[in-house]
């Protein structure tokens, strides 16, 4: 059972990622259209709800959550303690497998801007930053960090209606500063990176 309710925890959460807020969520409906049980379903649903995923108003049901400006300062501040940490502790430590291995993350993430996938362009971006964090060793911070990054695709929709590719320009230029051992420029390149997606949200970004 508990392989069953992870399996159907990730197809639920992959299926949010293509909701708009406020879509209704009927556990019923779901179990039938996974052809499982009701109770994965929704134990499922009531994971997402607690992750800030959904909201479950009693007596009705599950639905996708508007993140107002406050929950996406919160996930910013969250996100930027953890960098602020971690990133001056993990940089001078990624050797040169680990570089190879993130220029491939951002050559697939210039790869799918071109190909207008920009539901794989936010996974890839997601996977570069999670990368190095999980670099840490620390699994508990590294999950804090992955939910906080998952929550972030869910309100930041600011690459699905242009083709700026200023997320790999940014990637770039933070390992090609950590090939010349300039650490602390690197990891101050991760931070304003950081500010500036924030920045742009605060800007008038679409916002799921």
């Amino acid at each position: 059972m508990a392989g069953l309710s992870e399996k159907t925890y990730q197809t639920l959460k992959e299926k949010l990622r293509n909701s708009e807020p406020g879509v209704f969520y009927s556990v019923r409906k779901c179990a039938s259209e996974l052809n499982i049980s009701y109770t994965p379903v929704r134990e499922a649903l009531l994971r997402l709800t607690s992750e800030g995923f959904l909201e479950l108003v009693p007596n009705v049901g599950f639905f996708v959550k508007n993140l107002d400006m406050r929950a996406i300062v919160n996930i910013f501040q969250s996100r930027d303690c953890v960098e602020k940490y971690v990133m001056p502790l993990v940089v001078p430590t990624l050797t040169t497998e680990d570089i190879a291995g993130l220029r491939r993350t951002v050559t697939e993430q210039q790869q799918a801007l071109d190909a207008s996938d920009f539901s794989e362009y936010a996974r890839l971006d997601m996977e570069f930053h999670c990368y190095i964090i999980d670099k840490l060793g620390n699994h508990d911070l590294y999950n804090f960090y992955k939910s906080i990054r998952e929550r972030y695709m869910f309100c930041s929709n600011n690459i699905v209606n242009t083709r700026d590719n200023y997320a790999v320009l940014d990637h770039m230029k933070f390992l090609n500063t950590v090939e010349r051992g300039e650490f602390d420029a690197a990891s101050g390149i991760i931070l304003e990176h950081t500010q500036n997606a924030f920045e742009r949200i605060k800007a008038g970004y679409t916002l799921f």
